[in-house]
């Protein structure tokens, strides 16, 4: 961007933007990477994520759901089965059952989207859109 006698180089755009916007949301989760649906379109099998939630981001009309991305490792792949049930229970409705899982996982892997969903239990929500209120 610029003039022909001064320019600075950087991106800018939609995709820069929620790009932005979902790594500030990391801390919410408390993970170290979160992706777009759009991204896990294109990941191949050899990665390993998991669904957190769709999230309506300032600036979006629609939401986006968003997932964390983990470490090809054994232990990961063996909390993302776990996790993955757990959610499924959550999704569906099922709170009793779900706060239980949520809770095996905390308890076994120290796991914090699990950590995060035991508190929206405790607050009675459903699962849904979550909107994003901060930047």
């Amino acid at each position: 961007m610029g003039s022909d006698t001064r320019f600075n180089y950087t991106v800018i755009g939609d995709g820069v933007n929620l790009s932005s916007r979902v790594e500030g949301l990391t801390k919410n989760y408390g993970v170290s990477i979160l992706i777009t649906e759009f991204t896990v379109a294109k990941l191949t099998k050899d990665f390993v994520y998991r669904k957190i939630e769709p999230v309506k981001v300032k600036g979006k009309d629609e939401a986006v759901l968003l997932y964390e991305l983990m470490p090809s490792t054994q232990t990961s792949k063996e909390l993302k089965k776990l996790y993955d049930e757990s959610l499924e229970i959550y999704i569906k409705g099922d709170l009793a059952r779900a706060k239980e899982m949520f809770s095996e996982l905390v308890l076994k892997y120290d796991d914090y989207p699990s950590k995060y969903f035991l508190e929206l239990i405790s607050e009675n929500r459903p699962w849904g859109v979550h909107k994003m209120t901060t930047k």
